[in-house]
């Protein structure tokens, strides 16, 4: 029998680095908010893109997800942010629903994101994260 092989997103957090987390469909299917499984990988880093390894390939994104020691679930949440909900199979109502839910959990810091979403380049990833934000406020304040 012996040992069994890595998951292949450990494998590409690994050769990703710190910072790194997956992207695309990937991110998606991380955060639960699809049943597809990428045929590849795409894993986005904050450095100089690694050579692609098997059925994972790497994307560049800005250093300061490095800097700000992202999660792999938080890099998913802004990779999902800035792909939209084209890449979520349940609807973008459960994006926002899951962001809640990691936050209460302490998955991920929703401040860090709040500062690291200013540095995003991608602007419709900063507008969604707006919707998401006062959406979270609202669900607060109705409680």
């Amino acid at each position: 029998m012996g040992m069994s092989s890595p998951r292949i997103e450990e494998v590409a957090l690994e050769l990703g680095g710190p910072g790194a987390g997956p992207s695309g469909v990937a991110a998606a299917h991380w955060l639960g908010l699809t049943s597809q499984v990428p045929a590849t990988y795409v894993t986005s880093v904050p450095r100089r893109v690694p050579k692609p390894w098997g059925r994972i390939r790497f994307t560049q994104r800005p250093v300061e997800r490095l800097i700000r020691s992202l999660t792999p679930s938080e890099v998913a949440v802004l990779e999902v942010l800035r792909d939209g909900p084209s890449v979520v199979e349940f609807g973008w109502v459960r994006f926002t629903d899951v962001v809640e839910q990691l936050a209460t959990a302490g998955t991920i810091r929703v401040d860090v994101l709040d500062r690291q979403v200013r540095d995003e380049p991608h602007r419709a990833a900063r507008a969604r994260w707006a919707d998401v934000r006062q959406a979270l406020f609202e669900d607060v304040s109705a409680a």
